[in-house]
């Protein structure tokens, strides 16, 4: 056998196209489960100046450490805190100030009654200092990123607040062993298609942004290896034009090195139309081959909302996707 079938490639790549647009559309946003996400934690950092503040007032000694805590917080997730309020603010409307007075009341009624030894204090403080490192519990460590980012999402990629997802050992990874890092407000959720690893999702699940890591086996014979010729051709634009669905538009094709493997990125306009609706998505597909499997990093931006096309998302989002693709390590290959 000279080489492998391209048809038989083109095919699966047609296959990716159709099963990754129904996973990554099938996804609602609840605004009133975000509402809940952005009042707990707007009650998280309230209650939390508030405990500060007492700390100050009842033991004086401690004043410049609460000071110096409340502070070192704010440098990390002051942009959040600020944009947690104007969000709430915006949503609420007239009803904020009920709302905030209420939830003041709240916080007071419960933490004023809160022992407050000189022991809890210097131990809460030293809690506030590690939370400004990121230590906080899910989901208000997820909702404080968002918000703190929001403006350039990849500098929560830059600032470490990541985490490592690896195939190893995952029920649907077909053996494989790669990994790569994911935003740490990024949501992981299983995927019904049996080719998709794994789903992550921005804003905690909500966002416009999704990344399915997928594998798929590659009909060659055993102990096949494909030649260079072969990934070239694979790997080419003819191709890549080819395995754009019926309907979906080429952007672009770039040829490019994955962790030591020859690979590609495909990047392509789709529109699915769902009883009266019409969905716009951009698909970016980076794939590279490794023995006789098929690896696949699938993006989607949606556009959810008229705030921002897809034009102006997918700018948003190239610097943090480019950042998340040259994270892929093929543990499998050292």
């Amino acid at each position: 056998m000279k080489h492998f079938s391209l048809t038989i490639i083109r095919s699966i790549f047609f296959l990716i196209c159709v099963f990754v647009s129904k996973e990554s559309n099938s996804q609602n946003i609840s605004s009133k489960n975000q509402l809940s996400e952005v009042s707990r934690t707007y009650g998280y950092l309230l209650g939390q100046d508030y405990s500060l503040d007492r700390i100050s007032r009842e033991h004086p000694n401690l004043q410049m450490q609460a000071i110096q805590a409340k502070g070192e917080f704010k440098i990390k997730f002051g942009n959040a805190r600020e944009k947690i309020e104007s969000a709430l603010k915006n949503i609420l409307a007239e009803s904020y100030n009920t709302y905030e007075n209420n939830l003041n009341h709240q916080l007071d009624s419960v933490l004023s009654k809160q022992l407050l030894t000189e022991e809890i204090s210097n131990n809460f403080i030293k809690e506030v200092i590690d939370r400004s490192k990121g230590n906080i519990p899910s989901p208000i460590i997820e909702t404080l990123l968002i918000y703190q980012y929001n403006s350039n999402i990849e500098e929560e990629f830059t600032d470490k607040y990541t985490f490592n997802f690896n195939t190893k050992g995952h029920i649907k990874s077909k053996g494989t062993d790669w990994k790569m890092k994911i935003p740490k407000s990024w949501k992981a959720s299983e995927a019904e298609r049996p080719n998709i690893i794994q789903k992550f999702t921005s804003e905690n699940g909500n966002g416009n942004y999704t990344l399915m890591l997928m594998i798929k086996d590659l009909p060659l014979p055993k102990g096949y290896k494909i030649s260079n010729k072969e990934l070239l051709e694979t790997f080419s634009l003819s191709n890549a034009k080819s395995m754009i669905p019926e309907g979906g538009v080429f952007i672009s094709h770039k040829r490019m090195i994955i962790d030591n493997q020859p690979g590609m990125a495909v990047e392509s306009s789709h529109i699915e139309k769902r009883l009266d609706l019409e969905i716009k998505f951009r698909m970016i597909q980076y794939m590279f081959i490794y023995k006789n499997q098929m690896y696949i990093a699938q993006s989607m931006i949606t556009q959810k909302s008229s705030s921002m096309n897809l034009d102006q998302l997918s700018v948003r989002f190239y610097p943090l996707l480019r950042l998340m693709m040259n994270s892929i390590v093929l543990n499998a290959q050292y």
